[in-house]
């Protein structure tokens, strides 16, 4: 496994603009991967649409709720937007202050296996893992 460190970026523009400002800081642009992820409730995973049969935290909800819930989709997954991932073995604090300064959001920990320039394993229905979190070694 590979230590990924990911933000999510609002276009392709400026997600492509960050990958550029990390290959000038030395990311070989092997070590990048810019690709589209789709915001929760979006992935199809069945038949008729959704991530999930059901969201498990609205057990017991009311109707309501549960219809809130569905609108907003899946509470915890990887939001929609455009992914810049590098896999980084040194200058972690670097590459998170690139990918900040540069407009990403949700910058994230993962680990994963990182495979041909891509983040081969990524699952966007796993909640991320903040880059700043006492434990951010990996996505559950």
């Amino acid at each position: 496994m590979t230590l990924i460190i990911a933000a999510r970026f609002p276009t392709f523009d400026v997600a492509h603009a960050a990958a550029q400002r990390l290959m000038q800081a030395g990311v070989h642009e092997s070590a990048l991967h810019v690709f589209f992820v789709n915001p929760p409730g979006a992935h199809d995973h069945y038949a008729v649409g959704g991530d999930q049969a059901a969201d498990p935290g609205t057990r017991g909800a009311p109707n309501k709720a549960l219809g809130v819930a569905a609108l907003l989709g899946a509470i915890g997954a990887v939001a929609g937007g455009v992914i810049v991932s590098t896999f980084a073995e040194s200058f972690i604090p670097i590459i998170v202050g690139i990918l900040r300064e540069a407009g990403g959001e949700a910058i994230e920990r993962a680990q994963g296996r990182w495979r041909g320039g891509a983040w081969e394993d990524f699952d966007p229905l796993k909640p991320p893992v903040p880059q700043n979190a006492p434990d951010a070694s990996s996505r559950p």
